[in-house]
C-alpha cells in the first residue's frame, strides 16, 4: 500500500473527545464525592483541594476542547518530499486563513474504528494532538486511513 491517495480531511472539535473529557470529569467528582462521603475523618481541607484541583483540570478540559481550531489535514501523494524507503509525499496541516505547514511525522495513537487520535510533528514547534472522526468526511475516511496506514 504504498501509493495511498493523496486527501484532505477536515479537523476540528471532535464529540468523542468531548464525551471522553465529560466521563473523566464525571469519574473525578464522583471519586472527590465518595471520598468526603466515606472518609469523614479525613481533613476538610484535603477534600477542598481535592475539589479546587478538579475544577482547574475541568476549566483547562472544556477550554482546551472548545478551542480546537477547525483545520485541514492534507496528504500529497505527489510532493517530493523523499520518505523512507525511497517514497514521495507529504503530510501538511493547515489552519484557517494561514499557509499549511509541513509536518514531519504524524503518529497515529488511538484508533476507535470511526475516531483516530493522532499526534502531529511540525519542524519548530511542539506536537499537536488531534481527533479525526469519519463523521467530519465520511466519503474521504477511507482514504484518509489508506494514507495513515501506508505512511506514518
Amino acid at each position: 500500500m504504498r501509493n495511498a491517495p493523496s486527501v484532505i480531511y477536515p479537523v476540528g472539535r471532535s464529540a468523542f473527545h468531548g464525551r471522553v473529557l465529560c466521563a473523566l470529569g464525571l469519574s473525578g467528582a464522583l471519586a472527590l464525592g465518595l471520598l468526603g462521603w466515606l472518609s469523614p475523618g479525613w481533613p476538610v481541607g484535603w477534600v477542598a483541594s481535592g475539589c479546587v484541583v478538579w475544577l482547574m483540570w475541568a476549566g483547562w478540559a472544556v477550554r482546551s476542547w472548545w478551542y480546537v481550531p477547525d483545520a485541514m489535514l492534507h496528504w500529497d501523494a505527489r510532493a517530493a518530499a523523499a520518505l523512507p524507503g525511497g517514497r514521495t509525499g507529504r503530510w501538511r496541516w493547515q489552519l484557517p486563513e494561514s499557509e499549511p505547514v509541513d509536518l514531519t511525522r504524524v503518529e497515529w495513537l488511538i484508533d476507535a474504528g470511526a475516531v483516530l487520535l493522532l499526534r502531529l510533528h511540525a519542524e519548530g514547534s511542539r506536537a499537536r494532538w488531534v481527533w479525526l472522526e469519519a463523521g467530519r468526511a465520511p466519503s474521504r475516511w477511507d482514504e484518509l486511513r489508506r494514507a495513515l496506514t501506508a505512511h506514518t
